[in-house]
């Protein structure tokens, strides 16, 4: 292995050693996985300990580190990074953003109950999926707000998860700003002509896939997912006004700005960079905790 200046990259106990850091990733990611953490910032952990680790066996640690820059400088890794690190901090608005107290807002204005209710909660974890970019993000969000709003509503607790559960993965299958969309496009070149294919490309390409399976998922859950005995009283009532906002309705303006520029301008840094502006300022307006 040739390392920077033509000076050769070599490790103690040979070249198969070299595989040290990503040994320790995969490692660190099964072992997460068995804890169930989901953290971006412990798979960041993760990749740290196996990078240092396998410094340690190589015989010239500078040209580690040097051949471990030119990786992450080399396309399309870095542009990766780059998005990577827009679409957290969009996300991360999007999910302190309030919009789910907003959703039960507008569930409750319409009144809507039972398995209007669960369909809905689908719909709405399919609608933050794609803001957010993660489902389980979606899921940790949405589940405190619309799950007892949805029991309070008379909607089948086992349907009701369900929905939650199905509506996140939906909206992260959909989502230009997630971390699969943006792997799998940067991982599949084109058959026709050369290059990887654009983040737009692959959501315009999976529409058709994704809206007939969410329209059949939502027809169920309209037709299922009611049959709770539901709760009324002071204190239903109250619970439900605790997880109601309506001006957080207005954050779904980036999300639909956001898709939008994806699909349409076909280069994710624009609408990445368009979703943040729009819901930095729609937030600082009208969501108080955001």
């Amino acid at each position: 292995m040739k390392g920077i200046g033509d000076n050769k990259l070599e490790f103690y106990g040979g070249s198969v050693i070299s595989a040290t850091p990503f040994i320790i990733f995969v490692l660190g990611v099964i072992v997460l996985s068995l804890k169930g953490i989901f953290s971006m910032d412990a798979l960041i952990a993760a990749a740290v300990i196996g990078l240092v680790v396998g410094m340690l066996f190589a015989k010239n640690w500078i040209n580690y580190w040097d051949e471990a820059a030119r990786g992450i400088r080399e396309s399309p890794i870095y542009l990766t990074i780059l998005i990577f690190f827009l679409a957290g901090f969009f996300g991360q608005i999007m999910a302190s953003s309030g919009l789910a107290e907003g959703f039960v807002w507008l569930g409750k204005a319409i009144n809507l109950r039972g398995s209007a209710f669960t369909a809905f909660t689908f719909a709405s974890c399919g609608i933050l999926g794609i803001a957010t970019g993660t489902s389980v993000g979606t899921i940790v969000t949405m589940t405190p707000v619309l799950f007892p709003a949805g029991i309070i509503l008379g909607a089948n607790p086992i349907y009701l998860t369900g929905a939650i559960l199905s509506g996140a993965a939906v909206g992260d299958h959909f989502a230009p700003v997630s971390d699969t969309t943006i792997i799998s496009s940067m991982t599949q070149p084109y058959t026709q002509k050369s290059g990887v294919a654009e983040i737009g490309g692959v959501v315009r390409a999976r529409i058709k896939y994704t809206v007939i399976a969410a329209a059949a998922a939502l027809v169920l859950y309209l037709v299922l997912g009611g049959g709770g005995t539901g709760l009324s009283g002071a204190e239903a009532q109250a619970l439900l006004e605790q997880h109601s906002n309506p001006p957080a309705l207005l954050m779904l303006i980036p999300v639909i700005i956001v898709i939008y520029l994806a699909i349409t301008d076909k280069v994710i840094f624009v609408a990445l960079t368009g979703g943040i502006i729009s819901s930095t300022v729609i937030g600082l307006v009208s969501v108080a905790d955001i």
